[in-house]
């Protein structure tokens, strides 16, 4: 309850500037009853809902997992790359106002693990601290193609239903849109499934093109399919953590405590500093960083390095609530290979069946029951219920969260990692080798090919050899047809 009181107290002054002006007006303008003005309630208790999932932090790391956002991040710069003669760059330490909005709209494009989200959810929650805009959070992933935007954010609003009739309030919400002063965070445009992008597509440039007095953040990786937004909107990456940032980032996961001093101590004498400076360049790699040091003093050479300790350190870490060393007892009751193979069954199939990186329980469980179909017909000896590796992935061995009634990778590039150990542990039946190819040579010749940039990067590390048999052979001869086709001979 008290958490609850403070947090009504941040959002009364953007409701008190923003909301109920505009509910006042309305009333006036269309001679409604006065019931209307009921609705600021529903609207202040959406805001806090949002306000607090943003703020809540989805992290691996045990000592930060219950944290505020607010006392974890730390400030990131973005730089328009849109206009390469000015080269602007902010530092996105609360919502500038003047600064951002003279851009009207902005696109977040990045690579994985950059913070993309994380800076999102910052904006969103300064907007509201400062009470400088009425924020709206869409994770686009979440988005249907049987139904306009504003129908969905309607609904995201109505999470408790009351007397006031819904036309009316749809009417106020348009109106509230229409006349500006709203801010929408777009999140996650690489993460909407597949099969409906294209239809889903058109409705946000629709939504867009029908709203444009107000501010727009979209954030996403690079994919072939973005380029239908480049035109409206102002391009900015994430510039690269320094290293004093990178190691202020170590420092705020502890409290400048003794894991993130020892490791800071360990990575300025470390032989291979130039190496790892490519991982301190990255929010999510110098957190998995700091969480494999917990628990074991090694710094690893390779990415995929980084995410197998993850694996190994969450499979066998100790449960901090108890007393002594109680390691957690699996559900399933698979030791560390077996389990390891199921998930790599289970993100090989989130990843190219499902075609997404959330999903819902029905489908999960199809995931896990599958896995261990396939495992079984491989010839491999595994029993396990499909309920209980499920308690692992969200509780034991945290891979999966829960979102309402959805389940997501705890992070997609943990999902994309797990593929790439499929590719090369498991592509192949009973060591046929045409399955590695024909899997990196699909990925290649995809009408899609930056969907599967970050699974390449994982599998290069791993498997060098089949990549380059593969991969760079065909880049190769791709690059020698071209120049023999677009040269004329001298």
């Amino acid at each position: 309850m008290v958490e609850k009181i403070f947090t009504s107290t941040i959002i009364k002054p953007m409701v008190d500037k923003f909301i109920i002006p505009k509910i006042q007006d309305f009333i006036k303008k269309h001679k409604i009853d006065e019931c209307l003005i009921n609705y600021e309630d529903v609207l202040e208790s959406y805001f806090i809902r949002s306000y607090n999932k943003c703020n809540q932090m989805n992290t691996i790391i045990p000592e930060i997992e219950h944290s505020n956002l607010k006392d974890i991040y730390l400030p990131l710069t973005i730089k328009n790359f849109s206009d390469y003669k000015s080269s602007v760059n902010i530092k996105i330490d609360n919502y500038n106002k003047e600064r951002l909005e003279k851009y009207k709209k902005i696109l977040i494009l990045d690579n994985a693990g950059m913070g993309k989200s994380t800076l999102m959810k910052f904006l969103f929650i300064n907007v509201i601290d400062n009470a400088v805009g009425v924020p709206f959070f869409i994770e686009l992933r979440h988005l249907s193609d049987d139904k306009p935007i504003i129908e969905h954010l309607f609904e995201q609003i109505e999470e408790i239903k009351d007397t006031i009739p819904k036309e009316i309030k749809m009417e106020f919400l348009k109106s509230l849109i229409q006349n500006g002063d709203c801010i929408f965070f777009f999140d996650g445009y690489d993460e909407m499934p597949l099969e409906n992008k294209s239809k889903l597509t058109i409705k946000l440039q629709d939504f867009i093109s029908k709203s444009d007095k107000n501010m727009f953040f979209l954030s996403s990786r690079l994919t072939d399919d973005l380029a239908s937004f480049y035109n409206d909107f102002n391009k900015f990456n994430i510039e690269p953590l320094t290293i004093a940032e990178a190691r202020c980032l170590l420092q705020k996961f502890d409290n400048s405590g003794e894991n993130s001093s020892a490791l800071i101590r360990e990575l300025t004498n470390n032989y291979n500093f130039e190496l790892l400076k490519e991982f301190l360049s990255n929010p999510l790699m110098v957190s998995i960083l700091y969480f494999n040091y917990k628990y074991q003093r090694i710094l690893p050479d390779k990415k995929y390095e980084f995410y197998d300790a993850v694996y190994e350190n969450l499979y066998t870490r100790h449960d901090s609530r108890k007393s002594g060393r109680y390691e957690r007892e699996k559900y399933s009751h698979l030791d560390m290979s077996d389990f390891e193979r199921v998930l790599r069954y289970v993100a090989h199939y989130t990843f190219f069946t499902l075609k997404k990186d959330s999903f819902n329980r029905h489908e999960l469980i199809a995931a896990i029951e599958d896995s261990k179909r396939n495992i079984i017909k491989k010839g491999y000896t595994i029993d396990f219920h499909a309920d209980d590796f499920l308690k692992d992935i969200l509780e034991t061995v945290p891979f999966i969260l829960k979102d309402g009634l959805d389940y997501k990778w705890i992070h997609k590039s943990f999902q994309e990692y797990f593929v790439a150990q499929y590719i090369y542990n498991d592509s192949d039946d009973y060591n046929d080798t045409d399955d590695k190819k024909s899997y990196l040579e699909g990925i290649y010749h995809s009408p899609n090919p930056s969907r599967y940039y970050n699974i390449l990067d994982f599998y290069y590390d791993i498997d060098m050899v089949s990549f380059n048999k593969y991969i760079t052979k065909n880049l190769l001869q791709d690059f020698v047809d071209y120049y023999k086709e677009n040269t004329t001979n001298l």
